[in-house]
């Protein structure tokens, strides 16, 4: 079972994490999106209804 944080901030070394995702859960993709050290960021609204940032390489986009 994989665990997602999602952190307020998009550096990691300032990063608080505010929330934890499943694996398989669905978050909304809030259309923001940045690299930040070399890694690609999303901003998203998880299952709890916290908005913060996950890594990009932890989500896949699913169609309806």
């Amino acid at each position: 079972q994989t665990i997602i944080d999602i952190g307020n901030d998009i550096a990691l070394t300032q990063a608080n994490i505010i929330t934890y995702i499943n694996n398989g859960l669905q978050v909304t993709l809030l259309g923001e999106k940045v690299n930040d050290q070399g890694m690609d960021w999303e901003k998203v609204i998880a299952p709890d209804g916290k908005e913060g940032w996950v890594a990009a390489r932890f989500l896949s986009v699913i169609n309806p």
